[in-house]
């Protein structure tokens, strides 16, 4: 029997040092290879920064070669997806997946793409599994991933780290347990969260620990939620590691046993805070104790703990007034010496529940480099959000 031959196309933004190679489809591959799949793959990742479209008019044959072709459909890359399908063989089948594929809006996918075999809601990984083996699905597949085969990504090569790589993503754990209106971060269909064993994770910890890396970025969207967390960072710190580790955060799960052993760590934490303004962060299901927050960034600087704040504008009943609140905030609290600030456009995610109060708050999109950024609300002029955007790059708390 012969092998069945399978094409990832993805398009990412390569990053210097880094590994250039989809994580999300090494996630996919390693969980295949646990469960024992056997196959011919195919990893295609396209720069973003890249004249895209040559790129995939110069991959026919890879198209002509493979039974299956997966494409990552994400905000920055639909504007391609008429070319991936345009590529798409008689002999084999194209499978989309990916943030933009979601609950509220596959149906429409189905219609606007009816030359795609199967739309993936969710997290692909059991799913992708299921289509190599050979398994009858439906054109909508909905599919729970076991977490015991999660995770190898490193040790067992699936991303190879050659010595031109200075920093890698590494995650714990896939989903979160918070439902930001704004953020795609969940599993989008069962909305659950997926752990990877702390045994596996140890495995790649300690791989990447032997080589030459600078930085870990750990990307699980809230790092400081679950069972395993502390066990993590008790474990970087149990094998003396002295390279930079990254952790995003949430102020409102934070913890004092957390703060203490990331004292022992070259760490960084990244907190996304979006606004200081409770009532704008009610609007989008984000509670947070402001007064908690800023004790929380006391004890940081106190300890020397280098950490990122990030902003949001551009979010519902944020005006201009926010802004320039969020902005005397920073000024009063901020340790420049410990502490990146960063100042993020609101994006109107598929699948979130902004996106379906798009015209209920009046939002214009423009495009930037093909991805849609709001440019105006009901709180926020274009010439406001004009201003706004100068104000930010003046501070250098914005780049375009």
């Amino acid at each position: 029997m012969n092998q069945v031959r399978v094409l990832f196309v993805t398009i990412d933004d390569h990053r210097k040092d880094e590994i250039k190679e989809s994580f999300s489809v090494a996630s996919i591959v390693s969980y295949c290879q646990n469960k024992g799949v056997h196959w011919t793959i195919t990893k295609l990742s396209i720069d973003s920064k890249s004249d895209v479209i040559n790129q995939i008019n110069d991959i026919q044959s890879l198209f002509i070669e493979n039974d299956l072709v997966f494409f990552g459909l994400y905000i920055w890359s639909e504007q391609y997806a008429p070319y991936i399908i345009n590529s798409k063989q008689s002999n084999n089948k194209l499978i989309f997946g990916g943030y933009s594929v979601c609950n509220t809006n596959v149906q429409s996918l189905v219609s606007k793409y009816p030359d795609v075999d199967h739309f993936i809601v969710g997290y692909a990984e059991e799913a992708v599994y299921q289509l190599v083996s050979g398994y009858n699905l439906p054109k909508i597949i909905i599919k729970n991933i076991d977490n015991a085969y999660l995770g190898r990504i490193y040790a067992n090569n699936v991303l190879s780290i050659n010595e031109s790589v200075k920093s890698v993503r590494f995650y714990s754990g896939l989903g979160c347990v918070y439902h930001c209106e704004y953020c795609a971060h969940r599993d989008n269909n069962l909305n659950s969260m997926h752990e990877v064993p702390l045994p596996i994770v140890f495995q790649d910890i300690d791989y990447i620990h032997t080589q030459n890396i600078h930085k870990v970025n750990f990307i699980d969207p809230t790092f400081n939620i679950g069972v395993n967390y502390l066990k993590i960072v008790e474990h970087l710190i149990e094998i003396q590691y002295t390279e930079i580790v990254s952790f995003q955060v949430n102020f409102s799960s934070i913890s004092n046993d957390f703060i203490e052993l990331c004292r022992k760590l070259n760490c960084i934490l990244e907190f996304g805070i979006q606004d200081i303004d409770e009532y704008v962060t009610e609007h989008v299901n984000r509670v947070q104790d402001m007064e908690k927050v800023s004790e929380i960034i006391d004890k940081l600087n106190l300890y020397q703990i280098k950490h990122e704040l990030s902003f949001i504008f551009g979010l519902p009943y944020q005006s201009t007034h926010h802004i320039d609140s969020d902005l005397l905030w920073l000024s009063k609290k901020v340790n420049p010496k410990l502490c990146k600030v960063r100042f993020n456009r609101l994006m109107l995610l598929p699948g979130t529940r902004l996106y379906t109060k798009k015209a209920e708050y009046e939002y214009e999109e423009e495009y930037v480099g093909g991805i849609p950024f709001v440019k105006s609300s009901k709180w926020i002029s274009k010439s406001e959000m004009h201003d706004i955007v100068h104000k930010l790059i003046d501070l250098n708390y914005f780049t375009k």
